[in-house]
């Protein structure tokens, strides 16, 4: 079902190219291929996270917590100066509270796999952190 919604909400993220500004790093990906290979990369994710843990989750250092998520839609596929992907995606945690995380996407220079390297939270609530 998640894939689904992540590759449905490609073609609502090259809408979203058009009507919003850029606040986040690198320039933003136009190829359908690119976004929809990023999308795949960070459904894997999160689906081997659920499978380790049950439930995909996130440590908000902040507030001292774990924030239990549930993907809502990506928003944002940049290219960064080095090749490497950033990717914004929104998500609700347990409290219902609405998370903006970053996913910064590393190219695997042996096989050429995606690879997650790192996750922010960017915001809570709409609220930059």
């Amino acid at each position: 079902m998640r894939k689904t919604v992540i590759l449905g909400g490609v073609g609502m993220l090259f809408l979203s190219f058009l009507l919003f500004g850029q606040e986040h790093p690198g320039k933003r990906v136009n190829e359908k291929l690119v976004v929809r290979d990023v999308a795949t990369a960070i459904d894997d994710y999160i689906e081997k996270d659920e499978m380790l843990k049950g439930r995909f989750m996130i440590y908000d250092e902040k507030n001292d917590m774990v924030r239990l998520l549930n993907f809502e839609r990506l928003h944002t596929v940049n290219q960064l100066d080095d090749g490497n992907y950033f990717v914004c995606a929104d998500f609700e945690d347990q409290n219902k509270n609405k998370l903006d995380i970053d996913f910064y996407i590393d190219t695997d220079m042996e096989n050429g796999d995606l690879v997650i390297s790192k996750l922010l939270i960017h915001k809570v609530n709409g609220k930059r952190r």
